[in-house]
């Protein structure tokens, strides 16, 4: 395994002068098992947003999704799931993501622990119990968001405003009451609620390690085009695509694994063309003294044979003594 590993790490070097701008730029995973349609708009949207200088990569697969999560250029995953059944099987790799300095952004599905349980705890730390349900207007299931505290990133949004989603989980008492989120560690930003319940809408989330999450309990949508919560009416509202932007912004802020591997990257993948660089001369040098003890052993049997064809002649050729 170890061997495998040098040997891709070998491959990407000799390969870096062809991708080297790509493995420079920090990779923003997105992920959606059941619509992966909804992650690629959100992918195209912000990517449209923050051009070239990123890499929008939409994960369908759990599988592959818990292998690119350890990958030194994720620098951030948005989880667009809506039921836990799309990250059951990531509870683990996603918290030791998050742990190790991972930024993440998550939907309703991360933020129930009957669904989601550590996730829902460390990551996205809404201990989401209970299921409210939004208002219907103009035909359209909405919640709507009221601005509770304020942190720069997202100051652009308004204070009222109503986006798709027809339900929201939260952490209710047993009167079924909104419970603000209350971590063991590190500090909590309930950013906005929902009008009438009360119950958190958008939280951000930044541990005693600097990891940054941002929660989005609301946002539930349908992957039919003929649902009223379709996901496509969502992306399409420039709200929702600002509230992405600023949530993205604000997690990447964080302190990062991708902040460290940024600036280790160049030395490192120097070191590694000197170290390469290095083993290929030794190897010609190598090369190059087999080449001349070849030749040289290639001359010896070449005297060695003329030298004999030469006593051979002379003693066949010599003078016959007569008695």
């Amino acid at each position: 395994m170890r061997r495998l590993l040098l040997l891709a790490l070998v491959v990407v070097i000799w390969l870096s002068p062809a991708i080297g701008a790509d493995l420079q730029r920090p990779t923003i995973l997105v992920y959606s098992a059941d619509m992966p349609g909804f992650a690629s708009r959100i992918a195209n949207a912000l990517q449209e947003h923050f051009g070239s200088g990123y890499n929008f990569t939409v994960v369908s697969d759990p599988s592959l999704l818990s292998a690119l999560l350890p990958m030194p250029d994720t620098a951030c995953v948005i989880l667009a799931v809506m039921g836990g059944r799309e990250v059951r099987d990531l509870v683990d790799p996603l918290v030791a993501y998050f742990e190790n300095g991972g930024a993440a952004i998550g939907f309703q599905g991360c933020c129930s622990q009957a669904q989601a349980d550590g996730l829902a705890r460390s990551v996205f730390p809404i201990f989401g119990n209970s299921t409210g349900a939004g208002v219907v207007k103009d035909g359209r299931p909405v919640n709507e968001y009221v601005r509770e505290q304020t942190l720069p990133d997202f100051s652009d949004l308004p204070d009222h405003f109503d986006l798709i989603g027809q339900f929201f989980t939260f952490s209710a008492d047993l009167s079924r009451r909104p419970v603000s989120p209350k971590p063991q560690r590190g500090h909590v930003y309930t950013l906005f609620k929902d009008s009438k319940s009360g119950a958190p809408l958008v939280v951000a989330y930044e541990n005693e390690e600097g990891s940054r999450s941002v929660s989005l309990t609301g946002c539930f949508v349908r992957p039919m085009q003929g649902a009223r919560n379709y996901y496509g009416k969502l992306v399409d509202d420039p709200l929702f695509v600002s509230l992405l932007e600023d949530s993205l912004n604000w997690t990447l802020k964080g302190k990062t694994r991708y902040s460290s591997f940024r600036e280790r990257w160049p030395g490192l993948i120097q070191s590694e063309k000197d170290r390469i660089a290095q083993v290929r001369k030794s190897a010609e040098e190598r090369e190059m003294q087999l080449r001349r003890s070849k030749m040289l052993a290639l001359s010896l049997s070449w005297v060695g044979g003329l030298a004999a064809c030469l006593l051979i002649l002379r003693w066949g050729f010599r003078p016959t003594r007569k008695g």
